[in-house]
């Protein structure tokens, strides 16, 4: 983790994303490659009392992190106890990981609206894997 420099790699949403008819609600990057993008995830929680890191996962693979998000915190689907953070990593800088809530200072993010200009960045899946010729495949167009 570093200070924000105001990137297109900072910039996430949340998809609405449909499978079998229930809603996935992964935290997915706005970069992408040639093969995906990337949603934020996190490993098994049940019973962890020490912090848990994250990670990213290719966009849409199975068991994908499901998230939630309320007054500035956002959780791994029904785990309501534990929230996503920063922690120090011991040479001056932070990693991710998701901790017990009230256990650790860094439990509320800031959201908010950003334009990434002559972009159409999706809320579902749908042409994750189209590039066209002549355009950058790491930049969301309308015309999948």
């Amino acid at each position: 983790m570093r200070k924000p420099k105001g990137d297109r790699a900072e910039v996430w949403f949340f998809c609405e994303l449909e499978s079998h008819g229930d809603p996935w609600w992964n935290l997915v990057n706005a970069n992408k490659d040639v093969r995906s993008a990337f949603a934020l995830h996190v490993g098994a929680l049940g019973g962890a009392s020490q912090p848990v890191g994250l990670g990213l996962y290719g966009w849409g693979r199975k068991d994908q992190t499901q998230w939630t998000a309320r007054d500035g915190m956002f959780w791994p689907g029904p785990h309501k106890d534990k929230v996503a953070t920063l922690l120090p990593s011991g040479n001056g800088g932070h990693w991710t990981a998701v901790v017990e809530r009230g256990s650790a200072p860094n439990q509320t993010w800031r959201f908010e609206e950003t334009d990434l200009p002559g972009e159409a960045v999706p809320t579902y899946k749908k042409g994750m894997y189209a590039t066209r010729e002549g355009r950058d495949s790491a930049k969301w167009y309308e015309d999948f």
